[in-house]
């Protein structure tokens, strides 16, 4: 099934509004950015692009970002990528700064989750 996607500058939902996505690099945050970016979006994206040892299953790599950061740009649309960990709050605070080349944030999409099966101590997630 083929997305719905505008195709008149005018009528495009997010025009010059930014959009911060994690996990862009492939899969679900991959066809997020793909998506915003056809609507006219300014996009900041992230992704770790590393394998973990308690995840089983194969995460992003480095190239699949750099991928979609070029198809982005044949699209004409702005774009900042980091490779990023969501997990390490400086790394995080210093892409959110980047994007302020990009004004205020519109808004915002969480693509990657995993599962771990590692157990965590609940005082490591709290910033």
């Amino acid at each position: 099934m083929a997305s719905v996607v505008s195709t008149n500058a005018a009528n495009s939902r997010f025009q010059d509004r930014t959009v911060f996505i994690t996990g862009a690099a492939h899969g679900m945050g991959r066809a997020h950015a793909l998506a915003f970016a056809r609507e006219g979006a300014r996009l900041v994206l992230c992704d770790a692009c590393r394998q973990y040892s308690s995840v089983p299953y194969p995460l992003a790599q480095p190239a699949e970002l750099a991928s979609l950061v070029s198809e982005i740009e044949q699209m004409g649309r702005p774009v900042l990528a980091a490779q990023v960990d969501v997990t390490e709050l400086a790394a995080m605070q210093a892409l959110s700064r980047a994007r302020c080349a990009f004004r205020r944030c519109s808004a915002g999409a969480a693509a990657k989750s995993f599962v771990s099966h590692r157990r965590r101590d609940s005082r490591a997630w709290r910033i």
